[in-house]
């Protein structure tokens, strides 16, 4: 509740990637991630999520989503709510 809004960059992700987000009150508005090893990167969100340029797939979990797809070294995908 106190940050309705913002954003952070550069956070390290396990795997190798790279994250910055952004949000306001009604949740993720937008996000990036880099990969910095050409891992395979899955995502765990709440809501279902789309990447750019990609056909990644959310499925329904028991926790929320997971979208799982492969990455290249150097490469920034761009990360936003379906819908």
């Amino acid at each position: 509740d106190v940050w309705k809004q913002g954003e952070v960059r550069g956070l390290k992700a396990r795997g190798g990637f790279e994250v910055d987000l952004a949000w306001n009150e009604k949740g993720l508005r937008t996000s990036s991630i880099k990969s910095l090893a050409g891992n395979l990167c899955t995502l765990r969100s709440s809501v279902s999520i789309k990447i750019e340029g990609l056909s990644a797939k959310s499925i329904k979990a028991e926790f929320g989503y997971l979208t799982s797809f492969p990455t290249i070294q150097g490469k920034v995908y761009k990360v936003t709510p379906k819908g």
